[in-house]
């Protein structure tokens, strides 16, 4: 028995722009990777960590202005 909508993909990781990455303090990076691990829920965690990076971006940007 399938349920249609909510079928995953299997994934290994979510998609991490490297730079913002590098970017990122060591709690940061931390919890993003404990993020990417464990896997459950992987589309919450991706939308959460894509606004989460831009967000850091957005804030990074300003900073340097």
């Amino acid at each position: 028995m399938t349920q249609g909508h909510h079928t995953r993909t299997p994934r290994t990781s979510v998609p991490l722009d490297r730079r913002a990455f590098l970017k990122l303090n060591v709690e940061q990076r931390r919890a993003l990777l404990e993020l990417q691990a464990t896997g459950a829920s992987i589309y919450a965690a991706d939308s959460e960590a894509a606004q989460w990076l831009e967000q850091l971006e957005d804030a990074q940007q300003l900073e340097h202005e």
